[in-house]
């Protein structure tokens, strides 16, 4: 979690992430910020530990794994 912490004070520091309005107690950023996983992002932008793949949902609710491929699927483009 340290250096969770680390990069959230960083990302801070830089103008790429600012205390949310909406959420208080959260962060949130308007650019996109690339992260090693989901549950990185989750922990630096809610401030603990967490599980990105609980933790995301889509605007309707669902999980991220609703829009992963399963074994041995191939992901197809949408159209």
């Amino acid at each position: 979690m340290a250096s969770t912490h680390k990069l959230c004070e960083q990302l801070i520091s830089v103008g790429r992430t600012n205390q949310s309005h909406t959420w208080p107690g959260w962060l949130e950023s308007w650019r996109e910020i690339i992260f090693n996983s989901s549950s990185e992002a989750a922990a630096v932008l809610t401030g603990r530990s967490s599980n990105g793949w609980a933790h995301w949902k889509s605007d309707d609710g669902r999980p991220p794994s609703d829009f992963m491929p399963g074994p041995g699927q191939i992901p197809t483009a949408p159209g």
